[in-house]
């Protein structure tokens, strides 16, 4: 049986909402600004390694955290 990706998503809202932090404070952590943060969390800028640590070290959690992958079975597939 086959999978195949579905759907990738971050958690990077979900995890700043979680430590309380506003897009602002975020940012500052992380040396960018509010901005280039919300295009991150909407997913209209590149998650790259490079992100995905500064990120996770500013969040205080792995940079697995930030990601959630969701695989399905191909159709078909026995």
């Amino acid at each position: 049986a086959g999978c195949y990706l579905k759907r990738m998503q971050n958690n990077i809202r979900k995890i700043r909402e979680a430590r309380g932090l506003s897009l602002e404070k975020l940012a500052s952590l992380c040396g960018t600004d509010r901005s280039q943060v919300w295009r991150l969390e909407m997913g209209q800028r590149a998650l790259t390694q490079s992100w995905m640590q500064r990120l996770a070290k500013a969040l205080s959690c792995s940079p697995a955290d930030l990601i959630e992958v969701n695989f399905s079975l191909a159709e078909g597939a026995e």
